[in-house]
Protein backbone atom coordinates (compact mmCIF):
# COMPACT_ATOMS: atom_id res chain seq x y z
CA UNK A 1 0.00 0.00 0.00
CA UNK A 2 1.12 3.53 -0.45
CA UNK A 3 2.57 5.78 2.37
CA UNK A 4 0.75 7.97 4.53
CA UNK A 5 2.07 11.27 5.34
CA UNK A 6 1.87 11.68 9.18
CA UNK A 7 4.42 14.49 9.10
CA UNK A 8 2.59 18.32 9.55
CA UNK A 9 5.38 20.23 8.09
CA UNK A 10 5.35 18.06 5.07
CA UNK A 11 1.29 18.27 5.50
CA UNK A 12 1.16 22.20 5.55
CA UNK A 13 4.26 22.50 2.50
CA UNK A 14 2.08 20.49 0.41
CA UNK A 15 -0.97 21.88 0.89
CA UNK A 16 0.58 25.32 0.37
CA UNK A 17 1.99 25.03 -2.60
CA UNK A 18 -0.95 23.64 -4.40
CA UNK A 19 -3.01 26.57 -3.30
CA UNK A 20 -0.13 28.81 -4.32
CA UNK A 21 0.18 26.53 -7.90
CA UNK A 22 -3.74 27.81 -8.07
CA UNK A 23 -3.30 31.51 -8.50
CA UNK A 24 0.25 31.47 -10.33
CA UNK A 25 -1.85 28.76 -12.86
CA UNK A 26 -4.64 31.39 -13.15
CA UNK A 27 -2.63 34.68 -13.52
CA UNK A 28 -0.58 36.15 -16.18
CA UNK A 29 2.97 36.36 -16.01
CA UNK A 30 3.15 40.17 -16.55
CA UNK A 31 0.31 40.59 -13.60
CA UNK A 32 2.68 38.28 -11.67
CA UNK A 33 5.59 40.72 -12.03
CA UNK A 34 3.87 44.11 -12.07
CA UNK A 35 0.51 43.51 -9.55
CA UNK A 36 0.81 42.74 -5.84
CA UNK A 37 0.12 38.76 -5.15
CA UNK A 38 0.99 38.34 -1.81
CA UNK A 39 -3.24 39.00 -0.75
CA UNK A 40 -4.53 36.81 -3.11
CA UNK A 41 -1.66 34.19 -1.88
CA UNK A 42 -2.33 34.70 1.61
CA UNK A 43 -6.23 34.27 1.29
CA UNK A 44 -6.05 31.04 -0.45
CA UNK A 45 -3.43 29.41 1.51
CA UNK A 46 -5.57 30.56 4.69
CA UNK A 47 -8.56 29.31 3.32
CA UNK A 48 -6.74 26.31 2.64
CA UNK A 49 -4.91 24.87 5.86
CA UNK A 50 -7.96 26.60 8.31
CA UNK A 51 -9.78 23.26 8.39
CA UNK A 52 -6.78 21.89 9.46
CA UNK A 53 -6.26 24.64 12.27
CA UNK A 54 -3.59 26.69 10.95
CA UNK A 55 -3.49 30.34 10.92
CA UNK A 56 -1.51 31.88 7.81
CA UNK A 57 -0.10 35.19 8.60
CA UNK A 58 1.24 35.58 5.59
CA UNK A 59 1.96 34.02 2.04
CA UNK A 60 4.71 35.22 -0.59
CA UNK A 61 6.99 34.46 -3.51
CA UNK A 62 10.76 35.68 -2.98
CA UNK A 63 11.70 34.83 -6.75
CA UNK A 64 9.97 34.47 -10.32
CA UNK A 65 10.96 32.91 -13.28
CA UNK A 66 9.72 31.91 -16.64
CA UNK A 67 9.72 28.18 -17.41
CA UNK A 68 8.26 25.63 -19.88
CA UNK A 69 5.93 23.64 -18.17
CA UNK A 70 5.06 20.07 -19.07
CA UNK A 71 1.40 18.83 -18.65
CA UNK A 72 1.16 14.85 -17.85
CA UNK A 73 -2.49 14.73 -16.41
CA UNK A 74 -4.53 15.21 -19.79
CA UNK A 75 -5.40 18.73 -19.76
CA UNK A 76 -4.77 20.73 -22.47
CA UNK A 77 -1.43 22.71 -21.97
CA UNK A 78 -1.54 26.64 -23.29
CA UNK A 79 -0.59 27.29 -26.80
CA UNK A 80 3.15 27.82 -27.21
CA UNK A 81 4.95 31.38 -27.84
CA UNK A 82 7.13 30.14 -29.74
Amino acid sequence: MGERNYDPDMTVMEISKAAIASIIMTTEYSDLIQGPLEKGLTTECRKQLRRYGITVHRATLTDLTTCRSLNLIGIPAPPSEE
